[in-house]
């Protein structure tokens, strides 16, 4: 992707510093184990009109900052703000299943009683 010479064993490495820590951020937490990281140092993305310095996509954890130590911040901040989401959704997930579960329960149930009446009426 870079046409610059030097420039990719400049990210790669850079990158492995980046993988460091959120290995290490992995193993500190026990948390976290499916995420990985890239980083896209000068790449722009924006939402709610505001600059990304980084997001969480799927499973990776994207890091937009030019420099290391702006990186590293970035990645943590990425990292606590990615367990801290699905650790505390996760309950309300779940209640949330169990309760399309229980009326799609009902609505079957209801429709097997009309299907009933029918089939005796017809």
């Amino acid at each position: 992707p870079f046409e610059v010479a030097g420039m990719t064993a400049k990210v790669n490495r850079r990158t492995g510093v980046l993988e460091s820590e959120l290995e290490r951020l992995k193993r500190a937490l026990d948390l976290g184990h499916e995420l990985k990281v890239k980083w896209l140092p000068g790449c722009t993305r924006r939402s709610n009109g505001r600059r990304l310095l980084g997001e969480v996509l799927g499973e990776t954890i994207y890091i937009y900052d030019e420099t290391e130590p702006k990186a590293l911040r970035t990645l943590k901040h990425e990292f606590i703000e990615y367990v801290l989401a699905s650790e505390f959704t996760a309950p309300y997930m779940r209640m949330i299943n169990k309760l399309i579960s229980a009326f799609e329960d009902e609505a079957y149930a209801r429709k097997e009683r009309v299907v009933k009446k029918l089939s005796d009426v017809i």
